[in-house]
């Protein structure tokens, strides 16, 4: 988000509109929640624009105008106060609306009928669940609620058909269905209109997808029932944040009595909301207070990259908080006779995206849900093809639900062979070095652990290391910090194309990528196809 001068009004709040709403518009990985904020934004008005401007305003910049760090007093009054009070405004009550539904499933759901409303129907709470979650998609999107609305009914009458007629195709009807109904609305749909809506759709898509496919390897027995169908599928916790989660998982609500109303899912529930918000500022205000305009091309480019990644986390904890209030997401454990319930769903993990062992990592822990998604219908569907052409499938898959978009297919073939010539150069490297330096840690073996140096592989894809723990370990520590460093490097190389041009609302052109590329020289592409041409001269 480039930093403007000064002031909150006039033509100068208008650009400052487009800056912060193509911000909460950014195309991520994440789910639905571009499309929530990019509809919110419109509300955010003149004074809230203000925010990204504050960032920056005296150093001479690169093009020649002037740049400073304004004070942290100005950043707080004219973009952290600003952002922070409109961010409640628009999360707050799908928050609290999803804690009410967590209160009905408590009051009606199984486990507590000596106080529970014995009378009402079990289906109270499926009802309840879908009728909250066309609330608050009408609240957002007005009249294109009716679209999704209309892509659930027809893959509900598909998932009958096809269950009924097409023996194990139930799966690909679904995905098909999915596909054509995207790119009928891609086609029809105004550009700005298609970008606020393909969240919530893209969700939804995820959702009936895996009902197809699990009925036909029989994790779902039957067709699910309208009610719970209407209940999953417009979730109020999951419909526009997302995360994707499994019809089974979703059954789960009305357990209570393994999953009650306690201090534990409010306290996590809340911890989520927190950082989601601490995400918005960081993204929105301190990220341009930190690496100002005018610095070298290279900070800029990390600098609107991870603000972009910020944004990502914004939705991903979100979508935590909002599906954890609702009642989603709790794991029973059992040790030593006792049994426990915790609320441990997590969509994202910063940290090992941020300072990523490998890109795999920055695949796998970006979203967590859409990765599980991804490797068990995609990935795993397409394995018998050969590992390389399963991996482009997957990717190829994952650009086909966001959307037809250059810019998004391209980040994401890219990071796709990224990670591929990473993961065969780091396996080979370490084969030949005897150092635990693949793109997954190695498991321990004999007490080495990665506190060992060497590799092996068990034959069950988990490598072992074998050497003495205190052997090599500046090689190994050095090798994984230089691939650390080679990940971030083409982080920012990628996210660089996410910015807050005005023409991020429509989506953008392959111009525009090509021209954020060669603004950096292609340096990401050229240094992938040194490494893959350096991997053959070495296999």
């Amino acid at each position: 988000m480039s930093g403007a001068g000064g002031g909150g009004g006039g033509s100068g709040d208008q650009l400052l509109d487009e800056q912060l709403a193509a911000l909460l518009n950014s195309e991520d990985e994440a789910t639905a929640a571009a499309a929530l904020m990019s509809a919110a934004a419109a509300g955010f008005g003149g004074s809230a624009a203000a925010a990204a401007a504050y960032s920056t305003s005296g150093v001479v910049g690169g093009a020649g105008y002037l740049v400073r760090r304004v004070s942290l007093t100005d950043l707080f009054n004219n973009c952290v106060r600003t952002v922070l009070q409109q961010g409640l405004v628009f999360t707050l009550p799908i928050f609290i609306m999803c804690i009410l539904f967590k209160v009905l499933c408590h009051t009606v759901g199984e486990g507590f009928e000596e106080t529970g409303i014995s009378f009402l129907p079990r289906q109270i709470i499926h009802v309840s669940s879908g009728c909250l979650g066309l609330v608050i998609l009408h609240h957002l999107f007005q009249e294109f609620t009716m679209l999704v609305l209309l892509q659930g009914l027809l893959a509900y009458f598909t998932i009958l058909l096809a269950h009924t007629f097409l023996s194990r195709r139930c799966g690909l009807a679904t995905a098909l269905l999915s596909l054509i109904f995207h790119l009928i609305c891609q086609v029809y749909l105004p550009a700005d209109s298609w970008q606020k809506i393909r969240g919530p759709l893209m969700v939804l898509s995820l959702k009936v997808v895996s009902i197809g496919f699990d009925l036909d390897r029989q994790l779902l027995l039957l067709v699910p029932g309208v009610f719970e169908f209407f209940g999953y599928a417009f979730n109020v916790g999951t419909v526009v944040f997302g995360p994707w989660v499994a019809f089974l998982d979703y059954m789960t609500i009305i357990q209570i009595k393994d999953r009650p109303m306690n201090f534990s899912w409010l306290l996590t529930a809340i911890r989520a909301y927190v950082l989601s918000i601490g995400s918005l500022l960081y993204s929105t205000c301190f990220s341009n207070w930190i690496i100002i305009d005018g610095s070298y091309k290279w900070l800029i480019a990390f600098r609107d990259a991870q603000s972009f990644r910020f944004s990502h986390y914004f939705t991903c904890y979100t979508s935590e908080a909002t599906a954890i209030a609702s009642g989603i997401g709790a794991s029973r454990y059992r040790e030593a006779g006792n049994s426990e319930t915790k609320w441990d769903l997590r969509v994202c993990k910063p940290l090992n995206v941020e300072l990523p062992r490998s890109l795999v990592d920055v695949v796998t822990y970006w979203n967590l849900p859409m990765h599980r998604w991804l490797k068990q219908y995609v990935f795993n569907q397409s394995l018998h093809y050969g590992k390389f052409p399963a991996v482009l499938l997957t990717y190829i898959a994952s650009s086909l639900l966001h959307g037809m978009n250059f810019q998004l297919s391209a980040v994401l073939l890219s990071i796709g062979v990224y990670s591929y010539i990473e993961y065969v150069l780091r396996q080979r490297l370490a084969s030949i070095f005897n150092l635990c330096i693949e793109s997954r840690p190695c498991s321990s073996a004999g007490g080495g652990g990665e506190g060992g140096s060497g590799h092996a592989s068990n034959g069950s894809g988990a490598h072992q290391c074998m050497e003495h723990p205190g052997r090599q370990i500046a090689g190994r520590r050095l090798s994984n910090l230089l691939f650390t460093c080679l990940a971030i490097f083409h982080l920012s190389y990628l996210g660089l194309l996410f910015d807050t041009s005005p023409i991020s609302e429509q989506g953008y052109s392959y111009q525009h990528t090509l021209s954020k590329w060669a603004e950096l020289d292609y340096l990401s592409h050229l240094v992938a196809g040194a490494s893959f041409a350096f991997y053959l001269l070495i296999r």
